[in-house]
């Protein structure tokens, strides 16, 4: 005997229902955004919008930092030889510098890669040439090494992707 208290309890066929509507809309999203990035007409893969200050900068390094905000999308991602990667950002800097790091994170070489550095407060944007196809990753982060000032106090905001160099 079976008993229903709130209508059809097959749930199975409900929850297949929902799943394959879930993956179709993910899937056909995954392929929007793919066909978006690699025409040109949306190459962002990543965003920041963070504000971060140290505290307790001696002359070793930094004992710790205040932080709000975030970081969002892909760091490490497939480029293809001759691609740009582009960030974009802009930068309120009091001390320190903003620091774009790229490089390959699985070709056990420690170093390589390129490193800019920001210094002053504006808005622009920063571009590299991949010089061949690999997974790279993208760093975009404060550093005490440039700029002026002792530690680092900014906030900023940077988008970052690739696109077909012109």
């Amino acid at each position: 005997m079976r008993m229903v208290l709130f209508g059809d309890t097959d749930s199975t066929a409900s929850g297949r229902k929902i799943g394959w509507t879930g993956a179709t809309l993910l899937a056909a999203a995954t392929g929007l955004w793919a066909a978006v990035y690699f025409s040109g007409v949306w190459p962002w893969l990543g965003y920041a919008a963070m504000s971060r200050s140290s505290f307790g900068a001696g002359p070793v390094g930094i004992l710790g930092e205040d932080s709000a905000g975030g970081s969002y999308g892909l760091t490490d991602f497939l480029y293809l030889k001759g691609q740009e990667i582009v960030i974009e950002y802009d930068a309120e800097i009091q001390a320190g510098s903003l620091s774009f790091h790229v490089f390959q994170p699985f070709d056990d070489v420690l170093g390589d890669g390129v490193m800019y550095y920001v210094t002053e407060s504006g808005a622009g944007t920063w571009t590299w040439r991949v010089p061949e196809t690999g997974i790279y990753s993208v760093l975009i982060a404060p550093s005490v090494t440039h700029g002026a000032g002792r530690g680092y106090d900014m906030s900023y905001t940077a988008w970052w992707g690739a696109r077909q160099a012109g």
